[in-house]
């Protein structure tokens, strides 16, 4: 059963704890930054689309500054690759089907994590996520799958039905600001602006540190 991680719900036991304060700034810096930019777009009249790009772009930056910062501090030796640079081979009998999702991370050239990257998530990308995880567990059942995202918009309910439907296959769920989305306050915006959580980056840094197995 998956852990969905937000700043309720906590399971982790690292023995590690080197995520810091001035890390943190670095992550809250870029994260403002990032939404300035996408406030600053929504100023200047630009479509849907470019907010939606840069929405996709900045999650998933977030998450490789993480891995960078982890190796730094830790002397680990993460790898973390865009989905689809480094393609995976699911096979079911005699057919077979290449995979990716947004972010593949590898530990000393093995994949350890496969890690979805949304500005939020709701109900559907839930579903198109354990999709995606299915074929990555059938490429490797020992792979973590894990959601990150910033902001939660999903029915607690029908998160928890889809993963008694499908047991095992998300293995951790995280999200970074608090409270629920709201489409009519829109993060990017300075007045709608959410705080970046401590607690909750500290605990996707340790588990990314933690179940490289």
């Amino acid at each position: 059963m998956s852990v969905k991680i937000n700043c309720i719900y906590c399971i982790t036991s690292v023995k590690q704890k080197m995520f810091t304060k001035s890390i943190y700034d670095k992550l809250n810096d870029q994260y403002n930054k990032s939404l300035n930019t996408m406030n600053k777009l929504s100023e200047n009249n630009n479509t849907g689309g470019e907010i939606r790009g840069a929405n996709g772009s900045f999650g998933e930056n977030f998450v490789e500054s993480i891995i960078e910062y982890i190796n730094q501090n830790e002397n680990e030796n993460f790898e973390c690759k865009v989905g689809n640079t480094s393609m995976l081979t699911a096979r079911c009998g005699e057919h077979e089907h290449e995979i990716q999702v947004d972010k593949h991370v590898f530990y000393k050239s093995r994949l350890v994590y496969g890690i979805e990257v949304k500005s939020y998530l709701d109900i559907c990308y839930v579903k198109r996520a354990i999709m995606d995880f299915v074929d990555v567990k059938r490429y490797n059942q020992n792979v973590k799958t894990i959601i990150f995202a910033f902001e939660d918009a999903c029915n607690q309910k029908e998160y928890n039905y889809y993963n008694a439907v499908y047991p095992g296959v998300i293995d951790a769920c995280f999200f970074m600001v608090p409270g629920k989305r709201r489409s009519d306050r829109p993060n990017y915006k300075k007045e709608f602006r959410k705080q970046l959580v401590y607690d909750n980056v500290k605990r996707f840094y340790e588990y990314i540190l933690e179940n490289k197995g």
